[in-house]
């Protein structure tokens, strides 16, 4: 038997993610802290999620894999041209003062 896992690092919490609830072990989302007060071992900084096809009433439950890009192409924009009109202000700041 093989089993495919992906490693995962933790994410934020989202605005509309309900809290944990560890009285009920009922996870919403993926908390360290909370796992190892949970199962009072001492774990990793990360987690290993099992990925491929789902057989029916089998362990480790799978899901399909899913990869998570960063995408800050606008913030990268926005920094560039931001530096770009600060750079031409100077320039015709210098220029005025050199006049």
């Amino acid at each position: 038997v093989s089993l495919a896992v992906m490693i995962r690092a933790p994410k934020k919490k989202g605005y509309f993610v309900p809290e944990n609830n560890l009285a009920k072990n009922y996870w919403f989302y993926v908390d360290m802290a909370q796992a190892r007060e949970f199962t009072g071992l001492e774990l990793l900084p990360f987690y290993a999620e099992a990925i491929g096809k789902a057989a029916k009433d089998t362990y480790p439950e799978t899901s399909e894999p899913k990869v998570d890009f960063l995408n800050d192409h606008l913030k990268y924009a926005i920094i560039w041209y931001s530096l770009a009109v600060i750079l031409v202000i100077f320039y015709v700041a210098y220029q005025r003062k050199k006049s």
